[in-house]
């Protein structure tokens, strides 16, 4: 009888304790579908749903598309860069966050994203799983009241053409071009 890769290899031991006994879906799919093989292998694969997907599906908010835009960078400047971005996005946008930056990152999004719809989705699939839901400010609130504390999930809705019309109708359409310009890192010159 043939023998399976994992089983003739002897790192697949020590790659297998490094496994938690649980097949969780990754977002790396090579690393994910390594352990998930070896897991089966030795009989102790256990499907698990990750953070991102959960709370996508319980946020409550658009799920048709979305876009996984990881960790935002840590410094403000770089941060708000990323976020203006992902302004133009028409997708749910959901961001991973560390509890000590999560009010900042809220007040930066909410200053360069528009007051939209959001969920922030606490320690999803744990004991202690909490969502806030409500407009960008009022989870800013929530959070100056009460810190987040753990691992955070933070969703935010596609934009709502209705309310950004208005402020859209009264910029020119060369003003316009040349902001997705910028935002794409695009130079006229070159086209």
């Amino acid at each position: 009888m043939r023998r399976n890769w994992w089983s003739r290899s002897n790192r697949a031991p020590r790659l297998l304790s490094s496994v938690t006994q649980e097949c969780r879906w990754c977002l790396i799919p090579v690393i994910a579908w390594c352990r998930c093989a070896c897991a089966i292998a030795f009989g102790r694969a256990r499907a698990r749903t990750s953070a991102l997907l959960a709370a996508l599906g319980a946020s409550g908010l658009p799920n048709e598309e979305f876009l996984f835009a990881g960790f935002l960078p840590q410094r403000r400047g770089e941060r708000r860069r990323a976020l203006d971005r992902l302004r133009i996005e028409d997708r749910t946008i959901i961001i991973y966050e560390a509890p000590h930056r999560i009010a900042e990152a809220v007040a930066d999004a909410r200053e360069i994203l528009g007051d939209r719809q959001a969920c922030l989705a606490r320690e999803v699939t744990k004991l202690h799983e909490e969502f806030r839901r409500g407009r960008l400010s009022e989870i800013a609130v929530s959070l100056e009241e009460r810190p987040a504390r753990g691992e955070i999930t933070l969703l935010i809705a596609l934009r709502n053409p209705r309310t950004e019309q208005l402020v859209e109708s009264s910029q020119s359409l060369a003003d316009r071009v040349e902001e997705l310009m910028r935002q794409a890192k695009l130079d006229a010159r070159k086209l």
